[in-house]
């Protein structure tokens, strides 16, 4: 009985330290700093992944905070900005010079995690007949 109660005194222990503070402004989540201005490097980076495998990410475009990817069926990607741009990734790789014009206005302000911050464009899809009919949502 001892050993019973000295492995449930050890649980709760170990489940009260291991919670992390996480501040709050407002009711809402701070999001962390300490990140930002940091330089990424010109890599390419090799990570493991939880299934043994190796997989190399290269940078191929150095956008202001990028959002969301779509992956067009002939090849491009579409990429969204926290800013409101919407951006062409070439079948090369490369990044299209000019933002894609013509989408709906976007509004962005205030701080990431902060009240009341409002991103411009986030989750993008390209509509599952888009090869038809050329529309993304």
């Amino acid at each position: 009985m001892k050993s019973f109660i000295a492995v449930a005194i050890a649980l709760a222990c170990g489940t009260a330290v291991a919670q992390q503070t996480v501040s709050f402004q407002n009711g809402v989540p701070v999001a962390p700093t300490g990140l930002q201005g940091q330089p990424l490097g010109d890599g390419p980076w090799t990570y493991k992944t939880g299934e043994g495998m190796d997989i190399k990410v290269s940078v191929v475009a150095r956008l202001d905070w990028p959002y969301a990817m779509a992956f067009l069926p002939t090849g491009e990607a579409l990429i969204t900005t926290r800013t409101g741009t919407l951006r062409m990734l070439g079948k090369d790789g490369k990044l299209v010079t000019q933002p894609i014009t013509g989408g709906p206005a976007s509004v962005f302000r205030g701080t990431s995690g902060s009240l009341g911050a409002v991103h411009g464009y986030t989750s993008i899809v390209a509509h599952p007949k888009f090869a038809q009919n050329h529309l993304v949502y």
